[in-house]
């Protein structure tokens, strides 16, 4: 499906009316309920879309359109939600964020963007060079995605009081595992050498919110591996001293100013899941080959 930049403006026209109408009023178990720990309750979902209103969409969308590639976008903090909506009711969040979004809805038709200019080019601090229209497609997804996770919070408040009917309700059970990839030869797999290395240090990437620097040793030679997760853990650091999967023959990627020499190999991230380490079940020796 090609994007539409008018249906963008149409869908995001529709969602405060449509988090007014699932969340105004309700009682703080349902707006405040949440998935468990580290989990968002649709009072933090509402805080989140806030602040992408505020330092996100359309303050990115002016330094592609001024700047182009030349001036990199800040880093978006995805928990800033926590500290700004203190003290706020969910009632005065979806109003402040109907007034943002009228706000910036303006702005963006202000814009009068042509289709030339959806081809335009920004840089991401993280994913690198995107462009305008994948900017504004990203908005709209990232509604729709956060409209619907609230609507999975909702409704799993009853887990326990639909009792034997839960079998029947997919939204109720477990994220499913992530789809099996598409079949690929031996060879395409015998090319990728993934090592076992030991995580001597871990430090902050400067600018980034979410991207890690990894001093992994593999025995013969150390090398540094940047992994995007900040904001998975409380204390990254706690992966310190442990051994790790990674693959160490990818071609070197620059990001945030640092070079990557390699990936992290870890598990749970393409499922819904809070990411873990792949780790050996014994210690064996750095720069051990797996496979």
């Amino acid at each position: 499906m090609e994007f539409q930049l008018d249906q963008a403006i149409d869908t995001l026209r529709r969602t405060p009316a449509t988090l007014n109408a699932l969340l105004r009023g309700f009682p703080a178990e349902w707006t405040m309920g949440n998935e468990g720990p580290d989990t968002w309750s649709p009072y933090d979902i509402l805080g989140h879309l806030i602040h992408g209103e505020e330092t996100d969409w359309i303050p990115r969308a002016r330094i592609i359109l001024e700047h182009g590639e030349s001036q990199a976008f800040q880093p978006f903090d995805r928990f800033a939600q926590f500290e700004k909506s203190k003290g706020k009711s969910p009632g005065e969040l979806l109003d402040e964020f109907e007034t943002l979004r009228k706000r910036n809805l303006i702005a963006l038709e202000e814009m009068k963007i042509t289709s030339d200019q959806l081809a335009r080019r920004g840089t991401h601090p993280e994913l690198g060079s995107v462009t305008l229209g994948e900017l504004l497609a990203t908005w709209v997804a990232h509604d729709l995605s956060h409209i619907a996770q609230a609507v999975r919070v909702m409704c799993k408040q009853y887990s326990d009081a639909v009792g034997p009917w839960k079998e029947y309700l997919p939204i109720l059970k477990p994220t499913n595992s992530a789809p099996i990839k598409p079949s690929i030869p031996l060879d395409v797999l015998e090319r990728i050498d993934v090592r076992v290395g030991t995580i001597e240090r871990l430090d902050e990437v400067k600018g980034s919110n979410k991207l890690v620097k990894l001093t992994v040793n593999f025995g013969d030679h150390k090398r540094t591996i940047l992994a995007g997760m900040k904001q998975e853990r409380e204390q990254p650091k706690e992966i310190e001293g442990k051994q790790a999967l990674f693959v160490v023959n990818l071609e070197p990627r620059k990001m945030m100013g640092e070079v990557s020499e390699g990936m992290l190999f870890d598990i749970g991230y393409a499922d819904g899941l809070t990411p873990v380490l792949a780790i050996p079940e014994k210690e064996v020796p750095n720069g051990t080959r797996a496979g």
